[in-house]
């Protein structure tokens, strides 16, 4: 719903262990459906959806409100 830092997210999601978002993230990453970038002169990284992502996302919405 807007946040894109890890901690950002991990509030958000507050029932996910760091881990596990850390795993789901890079998942994420690895089918294309979150672009990783490092944030310019700081520690960590932002997450953006991508295009197939930001396709999905009516699907997704529909499947939370269910």
């Amino acid at each position: 719903m807007g946040g894109t830092r890890f901690n950002e997210l991990q509030r958000g999601l507050s029932q996910i262990s760091p881990t596990m978002l850390s795993r789901r993230l890079d998942t994420l990453v690895e089918h294309n459906l979150v672009l990783k970038k490092k944030i310019p002169g700081q520690k960590g990284y932002e997450y953006f959806p991508t295009k197939n992502c930001q396709q999905f996302l009516p699907i997704i919405t529909s499947l939370g409100e269910w």
